[in-house]
């Protein structure tokens, strides 16, 4: 285990070094970027982990996150646009993303119109979309999990941990 001060960029950095097409040392060391406030490097990073493995669509779920929480702490309106625009890469990218997914990445969505960008109507647009794809879609700030959605017949190659950095 690395200690709490470690450098997490310095750390996936050098496992980069020897491992830059491995797709889960560029989702990480995209998403350490991220945590250090790298948007630009984490976004660059992140999308490359996309490349390497596009069935891995939370990344882009993640990216999007990250880039709204950007928005929101530092009230810019052109993060919350590019948070808004993520949600949709996201939303786009498989056909098959399970309804409570959508429905959260709606919810989002609603939350950044409302709160980043002061956009009522933009903000209930995305809310009923939410209420469509699953009226009960958790109120969580945190994502449901892609094991929720395993077939019980299938396993699962979903690994998480509680180090996202948003």
């Amino acid at each position: 285990l690395l200690p709490e001060d470690a450098n997490l960029v310095e750390y996936w950095e050098e496992a980069f070094k020897d491992n830059d097409k491995n797709a889960i040392v560029c989702a990480e060391l995209g998403k350490a970027y991220l945590l250090y406030g790298d948007l630009e490097n984490g976004r660059e990073h992140i999308m490359e982990a996309y490349k390497l493995n596009p069935d891995n669509c939370s990344l882009l779920l993640d990216l999007a996150r990250a880039t709204m929480m950007n928005a929101m702490q530092n009230r810019d309106t052109l993060l919350a646009e590019q948070a808004l625009l993520s949600f949709e890469d996201f939303l786009d990218s498989d056909d098959n993303i399970p309804a409570s997914l959508k429905a959260y990445a709606y919810g989002m969505m609603g939350l950044t119109s409302y709160r980043a960008l002061n956009d009522t109507d933009m903000g209930d647009k995305y809310m009923q979309l939410k209420d469509e794809q699953d009226p009960f879609c958790t109120k969580a700030f945190g994502p449901p999990s892609p094991l929720l959605f395993t077939k019980l017949d299938e396993l699962s190659t979903s690994v998480s941990y509680y180090s996202r950095p948003y």
